[in-house]
């Protein structure tokens, strides 16, 4: 670790780095730069000092960070366009597996199962599946619940709307219909009908897509439907794929990770992909200097 990321200290690094006598080093966090999340196009970032020092000072660029493909951030975006700029092999692998998702043949057998607390960003992303006919969506979490009662987010009820408006339920997708309540009436799991009716779903799908957990898994009696469910894909016949923080790390708590075909290291990188959503580190490689 070097304290320093364009200094003297950071460029003398790099250069005993290619004078072979250090493997790797690390920088300071690129977050420390005034400049690094600039709102601007993402080309004009080439000209951040960041990506100026450094991008003499090296061959290749290699995008690795999936995770902040979204945030179009200097130390993301800036490099591509100052000199050669590749997919490391954790972007290569992230984008063939949206692609898998995306390119699924329409009325194929694709399960998507949403949950978490991420309203509006998954229910993009369960209008976006449907429109384009891509597989059947399971809705649970707090998504579930902005389909039986207001929530406090617009953008949330407009896309609730939209959903009930152009598919049909049972048929084109399914909304947890009963639930586990606290003292005070609020959601905080899906229940017995609920976990049944998606396990039902799990078990005939090819291909199935997990995000969010079905409750606030976080406390032990409001976790059965989630380790239901998660249980259920880990075990299905079905290529799997899944994502999100709290996705990950309840499959990591019941030790099913490696149960799970793909496994993103993204979370609103990965929603955004499948919700249509261009992402810049991605257009940056793409509009950039080739190798």
């Amino acid at each position: 670790y070097i304290p320093s990321l364009y200094g003297k200290p950071a460029k003398e690094g790099i250069k005993e780095l290619r004078e072979g006598k250090r493997e790797a080093i690390i920088l300071e966090n690129v977050r420390f730069s005034s400049e690094e999340m600039e709102k601007k196009p993402i080309k004009e970032h080439k000209n951040s000092v960041v990506v100026k020092v450094l991008s003499k000072l090296a061959d290749y660029f290699v995008s690795d960070a999936f995770g902040a493909a979204h945030r179009a951030h200097a130390s993301i975006v800036g490099f591509p366009f100052a000199m050669p700029g590749v997919a490391g092999r954790i972007m290569e692998w992230e984008i063939r597996a949206v692609k898998f998702l995306l390119n699924k043949k329409e009325n194929g057998n694709t399960l998507f199962i949403l949950g978490g607390a991420k309203v509006e960003e998954s229910l993009k992303v369960a209008f976006e599946m449907l429109k384009q006919n891509k597989g059947f969506v399971a809705i649970t979490g707090k998504l579930a619940v902005a389909f039986h009662r207001d929530v406090n987010n617009e953008k949330a009820k407009i896309l609730v709307k939209k959903i009930k408006a152009m598919f049909r339920q049972g048929k084109h997708y399914y909304v947890a219909e009963d639930f586990v309540k606290d003292e005070k009436g609020e959601e905080k799991d899906i229940g017995e009908k609920s976990i049944e009716k998606i396990k039902e779903y799990i078990s005939k799908a090819d291909t199935i897509f997990l995000n969010g957990p079905a409750g606030v898994f976080e406390e032990s009696k409001y976790r059965k439907g989630s380790e239901e469910l998660f249980k259920a894909v880990a075990n299905a016949k079905a290529f799997t794929v899944a994502g999100g923080g709290h996705t990950i790390a309840l499959l990591k708590e019941l030790k099913l990770e490696n149960k799970i075909k793909h496994v993103s290291t993204g979370g609103n990188a990965l929603m955004r992909a499948l919700a249509g959503e261009k992402l810049p580190a991605i257009e940056a490689l793409k509009q950039g200097i080739k190798p």
